[in-house]
């Protein structure tokens, strides 16, 4: 049995969420400040804040492979679960021809569906973007993580 908690963020995913977070807030402050985009920043910047909110909430915190085998990734709200652990061992940072399928890209975490021409197509959930633990599942599936203990998990 594997424990441990998600690295603290790296300091690409804090710009990225910073940038973001201060769009957000500058549509806002426009929204109110000019009467001419009032009506469509007061839609937009609410849309905006509930998608960061759930980026927030789905950002991991934790990781653990149980004693039966399984992965469990777990967020700021609720975890997701993952059966039949082939192995676990450290890999190299995702390179620049990384592509984002589906997911998040960057606020408060990376998370999501992914392709490269190394691994071909995985899942990440990470707080940080170098020390990472590439997870394979029996079924083919490939899960990457960013723990704290990287070493724990060779």
């Amino acid at each position: 049995m594997i424990k441990g908690f998600a690295v603290k963020t790296c300091s690409k995913i804090e710009i990225t969420t910073l940038v973001v977070m201060g769009l957000i807030t500058f549509l806002a402050l426009l929204g109110y400040l000019v009467p001419q985009c009032r009506q469509a920043l007061f839609i937009l910047a609410p849309i905006l804040m509930v998608i960061s909110i759930c980026c927030y909430l789905r950002s991991p915190v934790a990781y653990e492979i149980t004693s039966d085998n399984r992965l469990i990734v777990r967020f700021r709200l609720g975890s997701k679960v993952f059966h039949h652990v082939k192995v676990a061992r450290a890999t190299d940072p995702l390179n620049l021809c990384t592509i984002r399928l589906w997911g998040n890209g960057g606020l408060f975490a990376v998370t999501g569906l992914y392709w490269n021409s190394k691994l071909g197509r995985f899942y990440a959930y990470l707080t940080e973007l170098n020390h990472l633990v590439l997870v394979e599942l029996q079924d083919g599936r490939k899960i990457v993580i960013s723990p704290e203990n990287e070493n724990a998990w060779r």
